[in-house]
Parts: structure tokens; sequence; C-alpha cells
């Protein structure tokens, strides 16, 4: 059998074999090195389980979950990645013989510090210092790391994150529930700009304070929450998307939690790979500030309000990637009719008023009818959302929904007055 050193599992893996066999035979489509199908891991009506059968990585559109295919069978089978790694090599044949290790000495973590992050991304070590709020931090056995410190909108530090060498980053101990937006502290100057830049991670995000852009951090797609939203309201978002399956899932987590935390803003989607670039850092590296900035003000120009993001997948069907921060999950399928039909009438022109019409039409099928029955709280839940949305005075339609009536009036309508 052959030893388990630098097992390529792509290699030895049958994943189509693997997924068809998990997955639920009802909805399950496949079309070249994709599937979809019912996620074995919740109950749903819709396929919202896709498969890149190449690389055995997978994306839940509805939980917003991924992983790769030691996480699927970890998560099947209850167990942790450890054990479903040493199941999957002995189920393919690979002895689980580790080769021998030399043991370890001290931290296997490699020292880090604010100069050669500086050099690394090429920013000031004042910019980072003053700015990014980033220094040298030092563990108790001596190994350096890069501090960055998470403060809230008043700028008290709430925690930190440690960065090492080859990029592995740990968290300051007791992190967990603590973790806000990095550069939360800089709210006053981004909300008068009256617009912000999401991006994975703290790098891109200093790159594009660098270049003079308002932007926002998020640490990773899980430790965005809706409560956080509130803090975003008001501004006109900009969601930065990476070119790969942790793309997807960063923005499908956001634009879930923009509708979960009834975000109001408008929400666009942009990418650098149209600059031959991976994310902003990259594009401050490549072009500078000067030139680098103005290439991605560029790209925002042309940057794209998020909506429907979906693909062909054969015989008639589509394979649904992205759907408006506005919509939820059970008018989808909806939805996608109703764009399906409106583009057989307009043909290609997606027009402002296209969408517009769109959107209409989504929230008329949406809409409470006449001569339905509705519980107590439904009815009071309505009338707080309508208290809280001063701006909602019209029906789909365009018929108000509440109308002004002076005591006068009212007491001519009882005949109290003449």
């Amino acid at each position: 059998m052959a030893a388990r050193d630098n097992v390529d599992l792509d290699r030895i893996v049958d994943y189509k074999a693997e997924y068809t066999a998990a997955i639920s035979k009802e909805k399950l489509r496949i079309s070249g090195d994709s599937l979809l199908g019912l996620c074995p891991f919740h109950h749903e009506s819709n396929p919202s389980f896709s498969v890149d059968l190449k690389t055995g990585k997978w994306n839940c559109f509805t939980e917003g979950e991924s992983g790769n295919f030691i996480t699927f069978w970890a998560k099947l089978h209850g167990v942790d990645s450890g054990t479903a790694y040493k199941e999957i090599l002995e189920k393919y044949g690979v002895s689980q013989e580790a080769p021998k290790k030399e043991p370890k000495k001290g931290s296997s973590l490699g020292s880090y510090s604010l100069e050669q992050y500086s050099q690394d991304k090429k920013l000031p070590a004042d910019f980072l210092r003053d700015i990014c709020r980033t220094d040298t931090g030092r563990d108790r056995d001596g190994t350096t790391f890069l501090r960055i410190s998470y403060a809230d909108a008043t700028g008290q530090e709430i925690t930190y994150r440690k960065r090492y060498a080859k990029k592995e980053f740990r968290w300051r101990t007791g992190s967990k529930g603590k973790i806000h937006l990095y550069g939360e502290w800089r709210l006053e100057s981004i909300r008068a700009a009256g617009w912000a830049i999401l991006v994975e991670g703290e790098s891109d995000t200093q790159s594009l304070w660098y270049m003079g852009l308002p932007a926002l951090g998020i640490a990773g797609a899980t430790l965005f929450k809706p409560e956080q939203v509130e803090l975003l309201q008001g501004l006109k978002l900009y969601v930065h998307k990476e070119p790969d399956q942790g793309g997807d899932t960063f923005t499908a987590k956001i634009y879930k939690c923009l509708r979960d935390g009834d975000f109001t803003g408008t929400v666009y989607r942009w990418d650098c790979a149209h600059l031959d670039a991976k994310d902003p850092s990259d594009v401050y590296l490549a072009h500078g500030k000067e030139d680098g900035g103005k290439m991605i003000r560029d790209a925002l120009a042309a940057a794209e309000q998020a909506g429907f993001g979906i693909e062909d997948f054969g015989d008639g069907s589509v394979l649904v990637r992205e759907i408006p921060a506005i919509l939820e999950l059970d008018q989808l399928e909806g939805a996608v009719l109703e764009l399906a039909e409106l583009l057989h009438q307009n043909r290609t022109r997606l027009e402002l008023d296209f969408f517009d019409e769109l959107y209409h039409s989504i929230a008329c099928k949406a809409a409470v009818k006449g001569n339905r029955f509705s519980q107590r709280e439904e009815q009071q839940e309505l009338l707080d959302q309508l208290a809280e949305n001063p701006q909602v005075r019209n029906c789909p339609h365009g018929r108000p929904v509440m109308i002004a009536m002076s005591r006068r009036e009212l007491e001519k309508k009882f005949k109290r007055i003449v």
C-alpha cells in the first residue's frame, strides 16, 4: 500500500461516486464536472448543494457552508477531520503509517514582525502602526507576531489577531463573540464618504486605506453577523469577490447577513479579475498607490448592483449562485421564473427599469393579499416594520398603505359637525 505522505486525494478519490452515494437521487443533476443536488445536512425542497467534481470541494448555498472532501466526510460521519482523513485513506488502500517526525522544540509558529509585514505589503511601518493599529507582539516563548488590533466605533480595543510567518493566524484567547469589523473605529470618516468597500481580511483593507479608499475588513465569512449590519445602514456597499470558491462562499455569506440584518442600502459587487489581480492588495503591489487607486476607483465605477448570478446547467436547467441581497431564499424559485419571463419579453435589454419592474413584481407576489386571514402577531409585525421604515408609504403598485386624516375630517365622517 502507498504511504500517506503527501497523498493527492484528487488523484485517488472518486468524488462523483462518493458524493452521489451520499446525496438523495431526487433532483440530483450532474453536468460536466459540476454536481447539484439536495444538501444531505439539512432538509430542503430545492437543490442548493453544489460540488466541483475535479477538486471535491462543496458548497451549500442555503447554509453558507463549504469545504473539501475531508470536511464533507467528517460532517457526514460525525467525526473530526483527522479521523476523516484516516478513514478516507484506509478506504482507498493508502497506509496510515505517518512518517516519523523530529520532536518539536518550542513553538511551531514562525516569528513575524511589523517590519517584515511592511516590506511584504510595501506599506509604510508608520502608516501600519498609526492608522491600521498594527504592531509587533511577542509570545511568552519569544515568538514574535504581527499584532492586529480590532477596536469598536469608539476606538476601544476589543480584541486582536496574531499573524505569524507563512500566513498563520491566531486570535487572542477569549475572542469568541467579540470579533468586530476591522476598521470599525474609522466609521465616522467612512460615513462622511457615504460608501465603503467590504473585503475579506486586513491586508486588503489596509491597502485600500493607503490608496485613499474607504473600506472595512471582515476576518472571515463566518465571522460576519446580521447584528453588525446596523453599523452599515446608510452606506452604499461594494462587496469584493475573490476569483475562487472561497470568494463565492464569502459573498454568499455577506449577502445572506445583509438580508437577515434588514440592510436597506444599495449593494454592488466587484472584483479585480480584469485587473489581472486576485484582490486589492495585489493591485496595489503591482501598480502602486496612485495608479492602483485609480484602477480600483474605475472598477468601482463599473461595478454591477448585486443581483442574480445564474449559470446554464444544461437540459433547460440553471444553477443559481447569487441572489439579490433584498431577496429571501423562499422567494428564489418564483423570482427566477419571473426573471425568465421578463427576459423573454425584453430579450437582452437589461435596463434599470427592467430590474425595477422585476423587483416590483417580486414584491407584489410576496405581499399580503386581500381576504387573507392574518394572525394578530403577523399584523403587529407588519405595523412594526412599517413604523421602522418611514420611506415605505406605498404598495408595489404605487397605492398608499396609509392615509392621514385630521380630527375635523373624522368628526365630519361621524356627523359630529356639519
